[in-house]
C-alpha cells in the first residue's frame, strides 16, 4: 500500500525537525556547568535518531539544552516550539 502525501511530509517533518533538534543540542553541548550531561544526551539523540526513534531523539536533545542552556533559552524554546508542528513530541 502506497503511502499518502500527508504521512510522507508529516515523516519528513519529524525527521527534519529531530536533525534540527540534534544540531542545536550538539552546537550547544559544550556550555554550562553540566557540560558533560548535555553531551551525553546529544549522544543518546543521535542514537535514538539512528535507531529510528525519533521521538526519543528530540526528548534526548531537549534533554541536552535544558542541561546546557536552560529551558528559558532562545534555542531550547525554538527547539521545543517545533513540537508543535511536527509529530517528535
Amino acid at each position: 500500500m502506497k503511502p499518502k502525501e500527508n504521512e510522507i511530509m508529516s515523516d519528513f517533518n519529524t525527521k527534519a525537525a529531530t536533525l534540527y533538534a540534534i544540531a542545536i543540542a550538539r552546537k550547544n553541548q559544550g556550555e554550562g556547568e553540566m557540560a558533560s550531561s548535555a553531551k551525553l544526551c546529544a549522544d543518546d539523540a543521535m542514537t535514538c535518531y539512528e535507531q529510528g526513534d525519533c521521538k526519543s531523539a528530540y526528548s534526548r536533545a531537549k534533554d541536552s539544552l535544558s542541561y546546557s542552556v536552560g529551558l528559558f533559552h532562545a534555542d531550547y524554546c525554538k527547539v521545543a516550539a517545533m513540537a508543535l508542528y511536527s509529530e517528535v513530541a
